[in-house]
């Protein structure tokens, strides 16, 4: 399954603003991008309430709890989200990630700009480009909020 807001690649590169020491809530996203979905280890870095804020058609869509996030995923998470309709069947197409690098806003805030490409399988021309920035809020050692924030003028 794809990795926490993205699909694809699984880079767990990072930066802080610590002359190159990462701060604990930098450990807890990286933990997170590397994960597998299994439930144990999801209930190591989810808090059991974790608020995931996703783009959706008409807006932002607020999930609440493990469950929802876990189900988010298993239905394609953010690959799935305002792919325009003109692209066709989605099952025609390849997706990608290019993961920014992991930011240390501080407290307790990291993010990173991200790139989904859509490519079309039978002959890997690029059919779509989306950007967006993800935040993770970070309180005691769990994620307890993930934003996903388009940066495209149609999400």
């Amino acid at each position: 399954m794809p990795a926490s807001g993205s699909c694809g690649s699984r880079s767990g590169g990072y930066r802080s603003t610590l002359s190159g020491v990462s701060s604990d809530a930098m450990d807890v996203v990286n933990r997170w991008r590397a994960s597998t979905f299994d439930r144990a280890t999801v209930e190591d870095i989810l808090a059991e309430d974790v608020e995931w804020i996703v783009p959706g058609p008409g807006g932002a869509t607020t999930l609440r709890g493990i469950d929802a996030v876990l189900d988010w995923y298993s239905g394609g998470g953010a690959a799935d989200e305002g792919v325009p309709e003109s692209l066709g069947d989605p099952e025609t197409l390849e997706v990608s990630e290019e993961r920014g690098e992991l930011e240390d806003f501080g407290e307790g805030r990291v993010g990173s700009l991200n790139r989904l490409i859509y490519t079309r399988k039978e002959s890997g021309e690029v059919a779509y480009e989306r950007s967006g920035r993800l935040v993770y809020t970070v309180r005691d050692g769990k994620i307890v909020r993930y934003e996903l924030e388009s940066l495209d003028e149609s999400g």
